[in-house]
């Protein structure tokens, strides 16, 4: 969508620093959103049928009769919190399932400096005010040329990817910001090991699973391929 030279480093980083740096940056944007409450309500209430809508299309032609509902992003901001809090959720309860070297530690350490910044609360007033004191963080400066690398906080570095996305107009962040986390989500769902995804199926199962097997039946991802000399695809686990 022509932004990868100004956001592409929140992507190039490693796995679990993109899935905190970008769930903190949607978390500031979905309660910086332009939309009244209504407007966010009418989104949430959406949810049970984004399934039939194009989610992360980052085409920008002219709609028409058949596409004109690419342009309503209403239940974007919903969807991408929801699927954002689902990565945070397998980061820090579930990192076998992910490709994550320092993930635990880097949750904790930006935890630690978040406590350090403010007092969180639990209900809804008080993530948004404590959202929109982190809105007026300055960002000019790159966090690591202050605090040095000790800390692995990415807590300021998500504060300038916020404030990146919201110079963005409404409908194209939207888009970006779900077109991004559906990548994460197909990519964590590909690369977690066969035997990871059987071994929740006993404690209920996961969406990762069945985004793994979608995958897999649409033939995408390392573990399809077709063999020379079989004319029938197969799905490789391995142990």
């Amino acid at each position: 969508m022509g932004c990868y030279q100004e956001l592409g480093a929140s992507v190039e980083v490693e796995f679990d620093e993109s899935i905190i740096l970008w769930h903190i940056a949607t978390d500031l944007c979905f309660y910086d959103d332009d939309d009244d409450d209504d407007g966010r309500d009418a989104g949430e209430s959406k949810l049970k049928r984004w399934s039939s809508c194009c989610f992360c299309s980052c085409s920008d032609h002219a709609p028409t009769a058949d596409d004109s509902h690419l342009n309503d992003v209403s239940h974007l901001p919903a969807a991408s919190r929801e699927i954002s809090n689902y990565m945070l959720f397998l980061l820090v309860m579930r990192p076998f399932m992910l490709t994550a070297s320092i993930g635990q530690i880097r949750f904790g350490d930006t935890c630690a400096e978040t406590k350090n910044f403010f007092l969180r609360g639990d209900e809804l007033g008080a993530a948004r005010k404590a959202a929109e004191a982190l809105t007026k963080v300055k960002t000019e400066i790159n966090p690591r040329e202050v605090k040095g690398d000790r800390s692995k906080s990415v807590l300021f570095d998500a504060c300038r990817l916020a404030e990146q996305l919201r110079r963005l107009e409404r409908r194209k962040r939207w888009r970006l910001v779900a077109g991004v986390w559906v990548e994460m989500l197909c990519y964590a769902a590909g690369k977690c090991r066969g035997n990871f995804h059987a071994q929740q199926l006993s404690q209920g199962g996961e969406l990762l699973t069945v985004v793994w097997l979608l995958m897999a039946h649409f033939g995408m991802g390392d573990q399809y391929r077709v063999e020379a000399g079989h004319a029938r695809a197969k799905l490789i686990i391995e142990n």
